[in-house]
């Protein structure tokens, strides 16, 4: 018995086994610790053991290492986790890769509790082998089942940080270079153009009352020359594009958009001034949801402009809609019309059943690139003479109500209803002389 009171032995299996492994020069593998309670009390064990006294629990070995100060001694490590326990361990066995006793250890009386006792914690286990070899000891594992040791995680961690800290530090200084080479670029630049690229101000075209001309032919269109401000700060002369001309389909509608350089895919060394691009109503790739034509989301925006749109009938015969681009746009105009005059008569309704009347009038067009945004309206309608107000009074209902039931980039309609004649009878459109009057306030 050795004089220590703790120690291990191979047993009469174990050193059978090491001897042949260093003959053949292959290595014995070890993949398990068996842990015991002795029985019910510690024993000196024995070289003709097969199996542990009183095994209670096997666990998979974490790792097997030299010790550094004895190059015959092999540490074999294993972890049992809080969640194991209710035991003493006295005996601790490992296990090689065919399930055989190759080696026990006469382990301190240890009590290992679990959570369920009160406390717990990881018990971490060493037994020291003594090998003439230590290449001879092998360990063999299954790394999903292994449990790492709380020193074992913090060295291992600890050094992963330490490396992880000086990646980042490098990554760090890599970036803040290139956001400085950035910044630098974007100081030149502005130096040149102005930061005008980041105001929000929208396309305006200075020539032609805010429109590009366009021409229509059979079968396509052709755009002209017009100076564009894009974003307040840079102007583009738009009839130096190289493609301006562009076929078209029959029964077809279409947008003619112009879209900055640097924005939208367009490379400003081939594209300096921008691109004129037309797309197609009934391309999903422009119009994914099948919107209607001046619904808002085909507004300009602040890098490309709506200039015009384009309507093509069976005969592929164009009609062209210039578009008014300016930074603000505004839209103010008052308007009557007459139920006796004949041009407007189709725009006034008797109500059946009651001495009220309903009218529409329309604005003038005034086919913006953008819907107005701001809208405030007014009117009124009456009967008798415009400018001498020669209107009777009401004598029921609600008298005047005037709705907008209309606005788009192209223009609004505004609703009015009365029954300003109350109890003096009917309406009669053909004689009365009925007006209504509309007051239209845009801005865009």
């Amino acid at each position: 018995m050795p004089d220590q009171d703790y120690y291990t032995i191979l047993t009469d299996t174990g050193r059978a086994e090491l001897a042949a492994a260093m003959a053949d020069d292959s290595p014995l593998g070890i993949t398990e610790a068996a842990l015991g309670d002795g029985g019910g009390a510690s024993y000196d064990p024995s070289p003709d053991q097969t199996a542990l006294v009183g095994e209670w629990h096997r666990r998979p070995i974490n790792r097997i290492t030299v010790d550094p100060a004895n190059p015959h001694w092999v540490v074999v490590e294993v972890v049992v986790p809080m969640s194991v326990g209710g035991h003493y361990v006295r005996e601790v066995g490992l296990i090689d890769s065919d399930g055989a006793l190759i080696a026990i250890a006469k382990f301190p009386p240890t009590y290992k509790p679990t959570l369920i006792a009160g406390t717990g914690s990881d018990l971490v286990i060493r037994v020291i082998l003594e090998v003439a070899n230590a290449d001879s000891v092998e360990l063999l594992i299954d790394p999903t089942v292994v449990t790492a040791s709380r020193a074992y995680v913090d060295q291992t961690v600890g050094a992963m940080a330490g490396d992880l800290t000086q990646a980042i530090e490098t990554m760090r200084d890599e970036v803040e270079q290139s956001i400085g080479d950035l910044r630098a670029a974007r100081e030149a630049l502005a130096a040149t153009m102005g930061d005008y690229r980041l105001a929000p101000i929208f396309p305006e075209i200075e020539t032609g009352g805010g429109r590009l001309p366009v021409s229509a032919e059979h079968g396509g269109i052709t755009t002209g020359a017009a100076t564009l401000l894009h974003r307040g700060g840079r102007r583009f002369d738009l009839g130096t594009i190289a493609d301006r001309n562009f076929p078209t389909a029959p029964n077809r509608t279409y947008h003619l958009r112009w879209l900055a350089p640097g924005q939208h895919n367009v490379e400003p060394t081939i594209w300096p001034a921008g691109r004129l691009v037309l797309r197609d109503l009934s391309d999903p790739a422009y119009n994914p949801h099948g919107r209607a034509e001046d619904h808002s989301v085909f507004d300009t925006g602040y890098d490309d402009a709506l200039v015009a749109r384009v309507v093509t009938g069976g005969a592929n015969t164009p009609a062209v809609t210039p578009l008014i681009n300016r930074a603000t746009l505004t839209w103010n105009e008052q308007s009557a019309i007459y139920s006796n005059d004949p041009p407007f008569r189709n725009r006034f309704e008797l109500i059946t059943g009651s001495n009220s009347i309903r009218a529409t009038i329309a604005s003038a067009p005034y086919n913006w690139s953008r819907v107005p945004r701001l809208r405030s309206f007014g009117g009124v309608v009456g009967w008798g003479n415009l400018y001498a107000y020669e209107v009777q009074p009401a004598t029921s209902g609600v008298a005047n109500n005037m709705t907008l039931t209309e606005v788009n980039r192209y223009g609004a309609e505004i609703q009015g209803f009365s029954d300003y004649r109350g109890g003096d009878g009917p309406f009669h459109l053909s004689t009365d002389r009925i007006y209504i009057v509309g007051r239209f306030h845009f801005t865009a």
